[in-house]
């Protein structure tokens, strides 16, 4: 049986195949999938834990090959074009995908940026500070494109835009693996670790906004409740009949002033037995609702 990982890597691989031959006149989007789509490393992925969530990977060519070349010998393994800068072929990217040897290399690099890359050693370090040292805690993309430049990737799919196109057709499959992961782990918590995503969400009653390829991707396989945000600071967010903490914020590993005093400023709040009392009270009661509906059916 497929680890939570093995299979949700291959729904992402099989992504890959599905729209690699709509990139033929999409210049911009080759550039997003011209090297392998988000893989989360063998147990990764924790049930019933803090989840952290970001909009995409980094992607730090210098820094990857260097550690690529270090660890697996492979600098260019994350790759999905020739010599020439040409994508390769289906035929040929689907031999890449299945080779089990390379997804166990990817796995193993994919461990290594996940125990020491400072966007990680953040987020744990906060989940010490909070829940004590060993808490485990799971970190998730909601989109599976490697990219640095995370405004280019909001141009590029057209996050903001109101479109209908492949662009819009990826980002709401993409939400829709992100959708099914969170059902499969059930995480006791999730808290946003990115300022888009926030701030998409904090607008979200604007019309412009609910309509843009985002949140409607987002809208479709969810819904994002207020009521508790008021006397709580936090919203719900239901899926698949589900109710999960949601807390947003930005970007913990940040080095300004401001960064730093909100990350402080976060430490505090998960810190306050009221909050997190309110959190696990209403995360029970809905999982609880939940499986009384399954028993009776």
């Amino acid at each position: 049986m497929p680890s939570p990982e093995d299979e949700i890597n291959k729904r992402y691989r099989d992504l890959w195949i599905e729209y690699w031959p709509k990139l033929q006149d999409k210049p911009d989007l080759q550039e997003l999938f011209k090297t392998w789509p988000l893989q989360y490393p063998p147990n990764s992925l924790k049930r019933e834990k803090p989840l952290f969530v970001g909009l995409n990977p980094a992607y730090n060519e210098e820094k990857i090959e260097n550690k690529a070349r270090e660890l697996v010998n492979e600098p260019n393994i994350l790759k999905l074009y020739d010599d020439s800068h040409n994508l390769f072929s289906v035929e040929r990217l689907k031999e890449v995908f299945n080779d089990e040897s390379r997804i166990k290399k990817i796995g193993k690099l994919g461990n290594y940026f996940l125990q020491n890359y400072s966007y990680y050693t953040q987020i744990g370090k906060l989940s010490e500070d909070v829940w004590g040292k060993g808490t485990p805690w799971t970190h998730l993309d909601v989109l599976p494109v490697g990219y640095t430049n995370q405004k280019t990737v909001i141009k590029w799919l057209k996050l903001t835009k109101n479109d209908d196109g492949i662009e819009k057709e990826f980002v709401s499959s993409s939400v829709s693996i992100f959708l099914d992961i969170i059902d499969k782990l059930r995480p006791s918590c999730i808290i946003v670790v990115n300022g888009f995503i926030s701030q998409m969400i904090i607008d979200g009653a604007d019309e412009k906004i609910a309509k843009s390829n985002f949140m409607t991707s987002l809208n479709s396989g969810s819904v994002i409740e207020a009521s508790h945000l008021k006397d709580f600071g936090f919203r719900n967010f239901r899926v698949k009949g589900v109710k999960y903490p949601l807390v947003l914020t930005g970007m913990l590993s940040g080095q300004r002033a401001l960064d730093k005093a909100s990350k402080e400023g976060l430490i505090w709040y998960l810190s306050n037995r009221n909050v997190t009392k309110k959190m696990e009270e209403i995360y029970q009661e809905s999982i609880q609702r939940v499986r009384d509906i399954n028993a009776q059916q």
